[in-house]
């Protein structure tokens, strides 16, 4: 932050706690709320612009910007009709940008570009770098990385906003998922800028997904070491301890700052998901519900967090709330049926087949209940071996209409599950068609039973064996 803009802020804020009334002109005020966007102070933000439309209700900068807060909120009718409002500031730079944002949001990255070139000038080379900064910042919220690096090329080597295209630079290879690409321009932006906690940060993303473990806790400590307060550098820093398997240091760490960031879901995440990694289920629990709690529903952690705790519920003979649990991400679309499968997988793993039952029961009674779903549920119980007080839904499953390409399918499973139970006529049955459905699939179920790999063979000794039931 420049100390003319610090001072601004500080006189600012000094007047409107007085209450008494003051002037300060607009393309300050415009400067003291773009830093507190930038720093997410969103309500603050808000306020100053109540105050700057108030003194000053007709500047064109004003209105842009309050364009542009109304874009972000979704308002994009409200907002064109604002900026359309300002006709002598209609070929102005602003104003400009502002319909270069709409016909990227539009799906027309070239026309934005078009228009901001249109705005350089041969003898402004600085001004110029600015436009091209906001170009890429354009482009890149609307999610066109590679014609955002394609902007960035056009700069001069050497220009006053260097420290920030590189910041761009780096976010398209990450956006692009090239992190080694994306590691040079960070380490030149802090050469420029040591001091500067975000890069440290951003650093140590692109090194944790690089799995350089060491290289992410090395960038952390030195983010914490500007700003003691930085969560992002704690999280990143515990993922990077524990998974370079220094656990005790990890826990050491999120005992240290969960009293300092006690709504940050990510150190009880870590924690619960070490546990669930040693197999200790019941230490696991309390983390994953903590970190549950405070993850939003918006978050994309949140499937995983749910997914962790049905693991920690089933494996605890708490398989009605582990279902309770994994059905919540219905919420976000997921299908029901191929949660509680997901749900019945965890408790055939735990060797708990009457829950899993209790489960695929439930599952059963949803519409969404298909053939397809059929299949899976068959060839998960087979796998596990899964028998135990199951009877009645293979019963229930057999049942179920079904086309004849499927039935086909189906067959050689249903004859294993039938041998288990003993029910000799709808082994011999499913047997029958299984051999012509699916011969290899057949034998391969069979041949651990009977030794042989051979199908004829295989055949002979079902007989010899069905003599003896």
């Amino acid at each position: 932050m420049s100390p003319s803009l610090k001072a601004a802020i500080e006189e600012y804020e000094r007047n409107m706690a007085s209450g008494h009334s003051f002037y300060m002109d607009a393309t300050t005020l415009m400067d003291i709320e773009e830093h507190y966007e930038r720093e997410g102070m969103d309500y603050e933000a808000e306020h100053l612009m109540r105050f700057a439309e108030k003194l000053h209700p007709a500047n064109p900068e004003v209105l842009t910007v309050k364009a542009y807060r109304l874009k972000a909120r979704g308002k994009w009718t409200e907002a064109l009709k604002l900026v359309k409002s300002i006709p002598q500031e209609q070929q102005g730079r602003d104003v400009q940008l502002f319909y270069a944002d709409w016909e990227a949001a539009t799906g027309f990255p070239d026309k934005a570009t078009l228009r901001v070139e249109r705005l350089l000038t041969p003898d402004s080379p600085d001004e110029n770098s600015d436009l091209y900064i906001n170009l890429v910042e354009i482009l890149l919220d609307y999610g066109y990385y590679g014609r955002a690096l394609v902007a960035l090329s056009h700069l001069p080597e050497k220009h006053p906003y260097v420290a920030r295209a590189l910041e761009l630079k780096a976010e398209c290879f990450y956006q692009l998922q090239e992190y080694a690409k994306a590691q040079a321009p960070l380490e030149k932006l802090l050469d420029l800028e040591p001091y500067n906690a975000n890069a440290w940060i951003s650093l140590a993303d692109l090194q944790q997904k690089l799995q350089n473990y060491r290289g992410c806790i090395e960038s952390c400590e030195y983010a914490l070491a500007i700003d003691p307060k930085n969560s992002l550098a704690v999280s990143f820093m515990a993922f990077s301890l524990f998974s370079s398997g220094r656990t005790a240091e990890g826990f050491a760490l999120c005992e240290k700052y969960k009293p300092m960031f006690p709504d940050d879901y990510t150190l009880p995440m870590y924690e619960g998901e070490q546990y669930l990694s040693a197999n200790q289920y019941d230490r696991a629990t309390a983390p994953l519900e903590r970190a549950l709690r405070l993850c939003s529903v918006e978050s994309p952690d949140r499937e995983r967090l749910v997914t962790d705790l049905t693991i920690a519920l089933a494996c605890t003979h708490q398989e009605d709330r582990a279902r309770e649990v994994i059905l919540s991400l219905s919420h976000h679309g997921r299908n029901p049926v191929e949660l509680l499968l997901q749900c019945a997988s965890v408790s055939l793993e735990c060797k708990r087949c009457r829950q899993a039952y209790d489960t695929l029961r439930l599952a059963l009674n949803f519409d969404q209940f298909d053939d397809e779903a059929r299949q899976k549920v068959v060839e998960l119980l087979c796998k596990f071996d899964a028998y135990e007080g199951g009877l009645p839904f293979w019963k229930a499953l057999e049942n179920r209409p079904a086309p004849l390409e499927l039935l086909s399918d189906l067959h050689p499973y249903f004859a294993l599950a039938m041998y288990n139970y003993r029910e000799r006529e709808a082994f011999i049955d499913h047997l029958q068609h299984a051999y012509f459905a699916d011969e290899k699939l057949t034998v391969k179920l069979f041949a651990p039973i009977y030794g042989s790999t051979n199908i004829n063979d295989l055949a002979k000794a079902v007989e010899r064996d069905l003599d003896n039931w």
